[in-house]
C-alpha cells in the first residue's frame, strides 16, 4: 500500500498545532509576564508583544512540523 502524502492537510495540521502553541504562550506572557495595565493604550501593546512572541513560535513551529513531514515522506 502506498504512503500518500497530503500537504494541505499536513499544513492544515500544522497550522492547528501551532495556533494552539500560540494560544498557550500568548496566554501565559499576558498572565504571568505583563502586569495589569493601567491604560488601554499600556493594555494594546502588552497583547501586541505577547501576540508577536507567540506568533512568531507558533509561525517557526508550523514551519519545523511540515519539513519534518516532507522529510519523512522524501525518503
Amino acid at each position: 500500500m502506498k504512503n500518500q502524502f497530503n500537504l494541505t492537510k499536513e499544513v492544515i495540521v500544522a497550522f492547528f498545532i501551532a495556533g494552539i502553541i500560540c494560544a498557550i504562550i500568548g496566554a501565559s506572557i499576558n498572565y504571568y509576564l505583563a502586569e495589569m495595565p493601567d491604560s488601554e493604550i499600556t493594555n494594546a501593546i502588552n497583547h501586541g508583544i505577547g501576540g508577536f512572541i507567540s506568533g512568531g513560535i507558533s509561525g517557526i513551529a508550523a514551519t519545523i512540523i511540515t519539513a519534518k513531514k516532507l522529510m519523512r515522506n522524501s525518503n
